[in-house]
């Protein structure tokens, strides 16, 4: 086994593999790939499960909310098909715009609709604080007997 070894280790290294028969074929695999243009149908493929299940819980949440997502949806689909035509000479840029002003618009309401939800969640998380802080002794002591196994008075 060792002789094996020794002999392998005598030979001389293996030849450098044989230069690319096609070099311009290798230069473009040896270059980074160039970046994809955005996919132009994903904003009319079906939603995807997670956002068929926060539309089906904004429907029951909220309809109005529900409603204004629908045409914001709408609107975009509508922008995409407006571009096309346009780039094609089919359509007038200016329903382009005015297509894009809309959306723009109720892009903006969703996120300040999104914003005034997120403060009422903040203040009713402080006001939760506010009151855990008030009753620490209290939820301490409480603690403490359960993890020592004493009965709490307010048990059955």
């Amino acid at each position: 086994m060792i002789a094996t070894l020794l002999v392998l280790l005598a030979q001389e290294p293996p030849p450098p593999p044989p230069p690319p028969r096609r070099p311009e074929e290798a230069e473009r695999l040896r270059r980074p790939p160039e970046p994809r243009p955005p996919d132009p149908f994903r904003p009319l493929s079906p939603p995807s499960p997670r956002e068929a299940r926060e539309m089906e819980e904004l429907k029951t949440r909220d309809p109005a909310a529900f409603e204004k997502m629908k045409e914001l949806r709408r609107l975009e689909r509508e922008s995409l098909e407006l571009a096309e035509r346009v780039r094609a000479g089919e359509a007038d840029a200016a329903k382009l715009k005015e297509a894009l002003d809309k959306l723009f618009d109720l892009r903006e309401e969703a996120k300040a609709r999104e914003l005034t939800e997120l403060k009422r969640r903040v203040a009713e998380l402080e006001k939760q604080l506010e009151a855990r802080k008030a009753a620490k002794e209290r939820i301490v002591d409480r603690r403490k007997r359960e993890l020592l196994g004493e009965r709490l008075p307010d048990e059955w």
